[in-house]
């Protein structure tokens, strides 16, 4: 089949795990079931039909509004689909095998972990061993299916990544809180970075967190002028890792032949 119908594909699935993918986001800070009770309007308690759960479509049809009781719906429903259904397309665009489902799963949890963590500054432990579960199976089923899945790292690579994924997160929190006596990552980025590594190997999850901090520091920067005077602020890094870990994966191989070549 044409590649246009694979993302096509990609891009519809995407739309739809994007869809779930906010339910996620408001639920699971909650603790609250991600499958009951149906969606409802926060505000008047309205069941949401499913003419008016069509992934951005709907969103626009109602002009962001509910509708019955024409409350504001927040744009980041329609954001969040349709990034899930331009990454699911990117990872077609990285390999059309069957890596493609386990690399979109991955991602879809990268941006359900970013949303969370910037609007809560937690990541859920729920998510993290999600990604774990489906990273090893990625790594095993090669092993008997090994035509089907190129891209995959060997398993003692994959356990390579969750070291070298963790560790330089984990030292620097330990040194930070023994010297300043406050955490500089928590325990969250340090998870999130092991799972990583399972995924992308002892190489990219390192050069994943390179390019994590090379998209943090004008961000950080300008942040810390505005408050300065307020004494500091806290801001959620794991956005910026996710951001690091995706953009390692397709540009990690001419990073490393930069100093090579």
């Amino acid at each position: 089949m044409p590649d246009f119908y694979w993302y096509v594909v990609a891009f519809f699935f995407g739309l739809c795990f994007g869809s779930f993918g906010n339910v996620v986001i408001y639920r699971l800070p909650l603790r609250k079931s991600l499958s009951k009770p149906p969606s409802t309007c926060p505000k008047c308690n309205a069941r949401v039909k499913s003419r008016d759960l069509i992934p951005i479509l709907s969103w626009l049809i109602l002009k962001g509004k509910c509708r019955k009781c024409k409350v504001k719906i927040s744009p980041q429903y329609a954001i969040v689909e349709l990034i899930c259904g331009l990454l699911f397309v990117l990872m077609v665009l990285l390999t059309t095998s069957a890596s493609a489902v386990f690399l979109s799963l991955f991602v879809f949890l990268l941006l359900v972990i970013s949303v969370i963590d910037w609007k809560t500054q937690t990541i859920p432990d729920s998510l993290i061993i999600t990604g774990v579960i489906v990273g090893v199976l990625w790594v095993i089923i090669p092993l008997f299916l090994p035509n089907y899945f190129p891209l995959v790292p060997s398993w003692y690579m994959s356990v390579l990544g969750i070291i070298i994924g963790a560790l330089p997160f984990l030292l620097i929190d330990k040194l930070t809180l023994l010297i300043l006596k406050k955490d500089a990552f928590g325990y969250g980025d340090v998870k999130l970075m092991a799972m990583a590594g399972i995924f992308l190997g002892p190489a990219d999850v390192l050069i994943a967190s390179l390019f994590s901090l090379f998209i943090f520091l004008p961000f950080g920067v300008v942040t810390m002028l505005f408050n300065r005077k307020k004494g500091g602020t806290y801001v959620a890094y794991g956005p910026f890792l996710c951001g690091g870990i995706l953009t390692s994966m397709f540009f990690a191989e001419n990073f490393i032949n930069l100093f090579i070549y």
